[in-house]
């Protein structure tokens, strides 16, 4: 085995096990983002990346196992496509996407909503883990809160409630979302 090699199929498996750590934490609604304030990497972009590089580096542990050129040629075409499918759809999915950061006035807990084709509620954590309280039930596309049309109400019993537009048509909406 060539050093390349082996230094690929470390990097293959060391992205597979990350794609895997923020997979489970998805199961549960917590989330990594780098550059919360200033959108560096979302956690989309991050398992974009991880996803890539299991496929680059999948292309070269293949290239070692498969003999004959034409499967590989097959394989590898496959995965490209389907890598280059994925990446195109993910960034369609999230390319007019708002990022709105609002604070608790007492305690000064960050919370964000991510809209795009949904309005999705995620207090910070940690610094740059996000955990999913919530969804706003609006129009497809429709961000109330990047567009200014909410309230923000905090209760005592750990509750946040949020009053806002659900659509361009002036309809208003109530959540009530457990934030501790």
């Amino acid at each position: 085995m060539k050093n390349y090699q082996k230094v690929s199929l470390r990097v293959f498996i060391s992205s597979a096990i990350l794609l895997t750590f923020t997979s489970i934490l998805g199961l549960g609604d917590f989330y990594v983002q780098i550059g919360i304030k200033r959108k560096i990497l979302t956690y989309y972009e991050i398992d974009i990346i991880l996803i890539i590089i299991l496929v680059v580096t999948g292309i070269v542990c293949i290239g070692m196992t498969v003999e004959k050129k034409l499967y590989r040629v097959v394989i590898n075409t496959f995965i490209v496509y389907a890598l280059v499918l994925y990446v195109l759809h993910s960034f369609i999915v999230r390319i007019d996407t708002e990022y709105t950061e609002f604070y608790m006035e007492n305690e000064g807990d960050r919370f964000f909503a991510i809209e795009g084709i949904s309005s999705e509620i995620y207090r910070v954590r940690g610094g740059m883990f996000l955990q999913r309280i919530g969804d706003l039930k609006v129009e497809k596309r429709w961000q109330p809160i990047s567009q200014g049309t909410y309230d923000v109400y905090w209760n005592e019993d750990n509750k946040m409630v949020i009053e806002y537009m659900s659509s361009g048509k002036g309809k208003t909406s109530r959540e009530e979302l457990n934030y501790k």
